[in-house]
């Protein structure tokens, strides 16, 4: 005949074996369902990331255009000053460098 602790040892033995029958399988299944959707979230975080990534970069772009073109108009009104000190300051008919300076005048 078992003793009482024999039987609790046999006893612990099935239940356990049927614990990790049902347990093992059911808990990859969860897991696996968990990465699934850790995997579907990460993804559509990076593409979030990257389309605002993309757009940061776009308006960088156009800002730089932007200040870009606003050098090169200062840049084109110094050289017109440049070539309108050239033109009266060379000795050409008095009369000329004075109609000149009444044009730019206005």
């Amino acid at each position: 005949m078992l003793k009482n602790s024999e039987f609790l040892k046999i006893a612990d033995r099935g239940i356990l074996k049927q614990f990790l029958i049902t347990f093992l399988p059911l808990s990859v299944l969860v897991g696996g369902v968990l990465m699934i959707i850790h995997q579907a979230e990460s993804k559509a975080e990076r593409g979030a990331i990257s389309i605002n990534e993309t757009h940061n970069v776009d308006m960088q772009t156009k800002i730089a255009a932007r200040d870009f073109n606003l050098i090169k108009s200062d840049l084109m009104f110094l050289t017109t000053q440049n070539e309108l000190q050239f033109m009266l300051n060379r000795p050409v008919d008095a009369t000329k460098t004075l109609e000149l300076r009444q044009t730019i005048a206005k």
